[in-house]
């Protein structure tokens, strides 16, 4: 069957409401005109097949709607134009200034090489007349394009400017047709028309241009003629070797990690990259991404959010540092610079409590940040406000091979001068378990984990220069926090929380034979953490070493074991730091809120530009329960980018009624019920943590038994608590040893009433937020909560006398926790799990805080447009 013509060329008509676009097409393809005004809804599109130079040209002709509120509409389908039709009403005055604002919207939208007429309609009303004749030329000449007046009314040069804008996009076509590697022609430009099954392979004209991949000369990969895996990893790799960094695909930006510094982010680089009209231009560029959504929120008027992705170690936190700025820049002069600063500060001052090293990345993220900024509909900065999730707070007591816990822990040993130590009755950073390079070393005796220290006797700090690192560190991060409006007394808190972890997580417990309990060894840094935080002694060991239920009604109390009670001192210091992380957000959140100072609130607020920096996917060689939220986490991005890139565009094709080839990409909808259904993997999870004899091996075989079927799931051999997920990244086996523990988490209720009892303000309130809230940062965000509650039972230039190390080798005191333990037996029933676990399963388990908060999250970005910032490395 022959082929119904030679060429596709789609146009478009661009101008204001009421201009006669609508008329000016009905003219042309159905030679017919409307006296009643039509008000285009979004986009409608007529076909008219042309005879040129004895070739046939199919014209797929669009009329956009000119309204302000369709404008957002009508960006969607610049891609693929090859000519543009610039519209104005001669009798309107307004309607020739607005065509420099579309014209600066085709610049931004539209490919370099589309080819654009500017067109007077109405030509016939000459007695209404506002515009002349010489006004239009002279813009036309401006910008180098064509111009005609015409009439849809009195058919006047309406079939002209067609066949004219045609006639151009032909010849460009024709000086651009050479030959490909097979004989065939290759013409720039068009859509691929349908192919006949039935024509013999080299006599098809192919309308697509060959460009030459490899030599990283090519800016948008887009463009390329064949879109393949190969193709794009030659012309990165290139790139790269030229020493270019950032490349487009489409509207996503690719950036690989230099892995150096670069001076591509100097004052020079934001002027340049500031308010572009033609990205083409300019080299691609991070600040390209930020410019563009911050134009977008405030022309569009309508709220941003920049999606950062890419596997740990690739830059994301880094990357997002580097827009904030640049959108700051954008955002001028014109907002509170003292604001300004801050915001650009909070993102080290959060890495500092936020991130560690791990194998991969020396400052990687362990939370996500959700930074939103706040501005006015002028594009005015106003404030800003953190959202922070998924802290992977087990860092606090465990950490893999050649890592560390979070980085402020070692700023603190090597920024504080030996009498400041003192005073937090802080010795050598190598006595306490947590501080040091720690490897795991996992022993199950049921579902027992242990964290050993390191055998060889590694130092903290293996350098003098690491340890100058941190102390510099250290200086710096204590004045950013001054700057962002801390107080010495918030800072003194901050310093007393840390130092109360440390020596908490260095209790160490024996078994008790006498009780069937445990006690603990020696009692001096448990009375470290009472002195530090105001806590009740004795309270507090009756809580690390007892529990209590309510059974019919009853008070039960039972004496922990080993487990328990090392389960129970480790679940409390990974809530003290969760929630001084919180705490710490908050009030940085509380000084960056708009206008603070003026005790006031700004109801004009309606735009919002955010930068989701998220922990990048992770495959190490022990994965556990955090990498696998990491990567669940991951893989709802990636449905997010895979939903924005391909199925929405897939479905503006089929509104448009463009002819289209699939194109095939790794949809993970199954891969997200796999782990989020009703019967998925934490469902499962939730399940068996609930049975009081589960284990790691039982919670497999659940895996296993639930899940063989699904295509993504993997059952590794020879290993009882392995299972294995088909990422879209790629294949990770995870290993559930400790997963059930590390998924109840929870706090035991003597614990908490403990806790709630203490001495400072600040304590106490935060042990006093409901476990069942989503999310601890709200709560801690709200209006509601109080700013700046820390009790002042010392000051910071008062140090109190220490302990006499003699005293850790006295034992002629009796034991408290001996004597709690005695006294408890006798007033306790014998151990029954089910009641341990009724009281435990009161709260929600860290699986249902994790599905919480990745929704919400998920939720705020829906509610904005989106753009897309891909890390490699």
């Amino acid at each position: 069957m022959a082929k119904a013509y030679d060429y596709l060329f789609k146009l478009l008509l661009i101008g204001d409401s009421g201009v006669g676009k609508t008329c000016v097409l009905l003219r042309f393809c159905d030679s017919a005109f409307s006296t009643t005004f039509i008000s285009t809804i979004g986009i409608d599109f007529k076909i008219r097949t042309i005879d040129l130079d004895g070739r046939k040209i199919k014209l797929q002709i669009w009329d956009t709607a000119g309204q302000e509120r369709f404008k957002t509409i009508t960006t969607a389908y610049y891609r693929g134009a090859m000519g543009i039709m610039l519209v104005y009403d001669i009798t309107s005055e307004k309607s020739f200034d607005n065509i420099k604002n579309w014209i600066r919207n085709i610049e931004e939208h539209a490919s370099a090489e589309v080819e654009r007429m500017l067109i007077g309609n109405k030509c016939d009303m000459q007695d209404k007349r506002q515009v002349s004749r010489e006004k239009g030329e002279h813009l036309a000449m401006e910008y180098g394009i064509k111009f005609m007046e015409t009439s849809a009314k009195g058919n006047i040069n309406v079939d002209e400017a067609f066949l004219s804008l045609a006639k151009d996009i032909k010849a460009k076509i024709d000086k651009k047709a050479g030959t490909d590697q097979t004989g065939n022609r290759v013409i720039s430009g068009g859509i691929r028309p349908k192919q006949d099954s039935n024509k013999k392979p080299g006599k098809e004209l192919h309308q697509t241009m060959v460009l030459k991949v490899g030599l990283g000369d090519i800016d948008d990969l887009s463009t390329l003629n064949v879109l393949d895996e190969e193709s794009l990893l030659r012309e990165l790799r290139a790139r790269y070797k030229k020493g270019v960094i950032y490349t487009y695909i489409g509207d996503v930006l690719i950036a690989i990690n230099p892995f150096k510094q670069l001076n591509i982010y100097e004052k020079q680089q934001h002027d340049l990259y500031k308010y572009v009209q033609c990205r083409h231009q300019l080299t691609p560029h991070i600040f390209w991404i930020a410019d563009q959504a911050y134009r977008k929120l405030c022309l569009a008027k309508r709220s941003q959010c920049i999606a950062v992705s890419g596997e740990s170690g690739a830059g994301k936190t880094e990357s997002t540092k580097l827009m904030v700025s640049h959108i700051i820049h954008c955002s001028g002069d014109a907002g509170d610079r003292e604001l300004q600063n801050r915001i650009i500060e909070t993102s080290p001052l959060l890495e500092a409590f936020g991130n560690a090293q791990t194998c991969m990345n020396q400052n990687s993220s362990r939370f996500g940040k959700y930074l939103q900024l706040n501005f006015t509909d002028a594009g005015r900065i106003i404030g800003a406000k953190v959202y922070h999730y998924l802290l992977e707070k087990s860092r606090v007591v465990q950490h893999g091979p050649g890592e560390r816990t979070f980085h402020f822990f070692y700023y603190l040993f090597a920024g504080l001068e030996k009498e400041t130590l003192e005073y937090f009755y802080l010795d050598d950073p190598e006595t306490y378990r947590y501080a040091k390079f720690l490897y795991i070393e996992l022993i199950f005796y049921g579902n027992l984990c242990r964290v050993l220290k390191d055998p060889c006797g590694g130092k903290v700090f293996p350098s003098r220069s690491d340890f100058k690192h941190c102390r510099q560190m250290f200086n710096t991060q204590k004045e950013i926090m001054r700057r962002v409006g801390f107080t010495d007394d918030d800072i003194n808190m901050v310093f007393t929380i840390l130092s109360a972890i440390l020596h908490l997580t260095n209790i160490q417990f024996s078994h008790d034979d006498e009780t069937d309990g445990v006690y603990i060894e020696d009692e001096y840094p448990l009375e470290v953490v009472c002195t530090l935080l105001a806590l009740d002694q004795e309270i507090l060991t009756m809580a690390l070493i007892s529990t209590f239920s309510i059974t019919k009604g009853e008070r039960v109390i039972s004496l922990k074991n080993f487990d328990q009670a090392n389960d129970c001192r480790d679940a409390l210091a990974k809530a003290l730091y969760e929630r001084l992380f919180s705490w710490i957000v908050k009030q940085t959140n509380t000084l960056l809120q708009p206008n603070r100072r003026r005790n006031q609130t700004d109801n004009n607020i309606y735009r919002t530009c955010s930068i989701l920096d998220m922990s990048g996917f992770e495959n190490f060689q022990v994965n556990s329960f955090e990498q696998l939220c990491i990567n669940v986490a991951n893989e709802h991005l990636q449905y997010y980018f895979n939903e924005h890139i391909f199925l929405q565009e897939e479905q503006d094709y089929g509104t448009e009624g463009v002819s289209w080839e699939k194109v095939e990409f790794q949809n993970n909808e199954d891969l997200i019920e796999l782990f989020m259904g009703p019967l998925g993997i934490f469902a499962l999870l939730d399940e068996e943590t609930r049975f009081p004899k589960a284990n790691d091996e039982s919670l497999v075989q659940k895996f296993h038994s639930h899940c063989k079927n699904h295509p993504r799931y993997i059952r590794p051999r020879g290993n009882e608590t392995a299972f294995g997920i088909h990422h879209y990244a790629g294949k990770v086996v995870y290993d559930a040893r400790g997963f059930l523990e590390k998924n109840r988490d929870n706090l035991s209720a003597n614990l908490m009433e403990c806790m709630e009892k203490s001495g400072i303000e600040l304590i106490g309130y935060l042990f006093t937020i409901s476990d069942d809230t989503t999310s601890i940062s709200d709560t801690l965000l709200s209006s509601t909560s109080p700013f700046g509650m820390i009790s002042k039972p010392k000051t910071i230039s008062v140090y109190p006398t220490r302990r006499p190390k003699s005293f850790d080798a006295d034992y002629t005191k009796e034991n408290l926790s001996q004597k709690a333990a005695k006294s408890l037996r006798q007033e306790s029933r014998p151990y029954k799990p089910n009641t341990i676990q009724k009281e435990r399963f009161s709260q929600h388990t860290v699986a249902v805080h994790f599905k919480n908060s990745l929704a919400e999250l998920l939720d705020k970005m829906k509610d904005a447009e989106p753009s897309f910032v891909s890390l490699k490395c």
